[in-house]
């Protein structure tokens, strides 16, 4: 575990590169909206409840949808809880880097890794290289 989370508390998932947020686009609370990069408001569509399953794994869930953080394809979205490994999450604290985190799904081998550091930019999922570079590290901040 990265650190205490509380399973009922709201946290901000914000990029190393960029410091913009993981938000759902237009806010929406339906199933297949996009996850994109935003700039930091401190809305419910920015908020993500982190729940621990087994092994080590978490679902990631908007407090705004209550829909889980799905990779679809490699793009990212927000749908329904499944309990399949394409919402099942890892979070490891990156070696040499202070309070810097990698989001992977465990099941395919790949990382959250936003198309690029500006704001709107889309959040998929992809193969990240060795050395860890900016726009595939992330803060989980209490919001």
């Amino acid at each position: 575990m990265p650190f205490n989370l509380d399973p009922e508390a709201n946290y901000l998932l914000v990029s190393v590169e960029s410091n913009l947020a993981l938000d759902v686009e237009n806010a929406s609370t339906e199933r297949g909206a996009r996850l994109l990069l935003q700039a930091i408001t401190g809305n419910a569509s920015q908020q993500w409840r982190i729940v621990q399953q087994e092994d080590g794994v978490y679902q990631i869930v908007n407090a705004k949808s209550n829909l889980l953080v799905t990779d679809h394809d490699g793009e990212l979205v927000q749908d329904n809880r499944s309990y399949a490994p394409h919402q099942l999450w890892r979070l490891d604290p990156i070696s040499g880097f202070q309070e810097e985190y990698q989001i992977s799904e465990p099941e395919r081998g790949v990382f959250l890794v936003p198309q690029d550091g500006q704001n709107g930019a889309q959040v998929r999922v992809g193969p990240v290289p060795p050395v860890w570079p900016p726009i595939a590290r992330w803060h989980i901040r209490a919001s």
